[in-house]
């Protein structure tokens, strides 16, 4: 089971809150765990499958492929360009981690991270996302 909070400020006080939670798959290799689900209407990805890869680094990469394609990668106190790719367009988007704190073990595992977006150098957002993940 996978739960999802995430929190997106877009400035002037306007927030969006999403929680989700799924069924997904857990994957454990040598140097990573990754979480695989489908997306749903709940989150306007139908289509989407979202897999969630973090390395031992502490690097957390959040592939999607779909309706919506995109990598994002997470790295605290770095920032990293990527690929955002939709039906109506596509366009490259900065994401700057501040935080990334990650806890993983073989029957449990949460995700925190603290991120901006930005388009072009110009600030789109503020988000906080907790992934929590249980193996049954």
């Amino acid at each position: 089971m996978i739960s999802i909070d995430g929190t997106q400020n877009f400035g002037s006080g306007n927030t969006d809150n999403v929680e989700l939670t799924t069924e997904g798959e857990l994957t454990i290799e040598e140097n990573s765990y990754t979480l695989k689900y489908n997306e749903s209407e709940l989150t306007g990805m139908e289509g989407t499958v979202t897999q969630i890869t973090v390395e031992n680094s502490g690097v957390v990469n959040l592939i999607r492929t779909g309706i919506v394609n995109s990598q994002l990668v997470f790295e605290e106190g770095k920032r990293n360009l990527s690929c955002y790719d939709t039906e109506g367009a596509a366009f490259s988007i900065g994401v700057f981690a501040s935080y990334v704190d990650t806890v993983l073990e073989d029957n449990y595992g949460e995700i925190n991270i603290t991120y901006a977006m930005d388009v072009d150098d110009k600030p789109i957002g503020e988000n906080e996302i907790r992934i929590r993940f249980t193996r049954r």
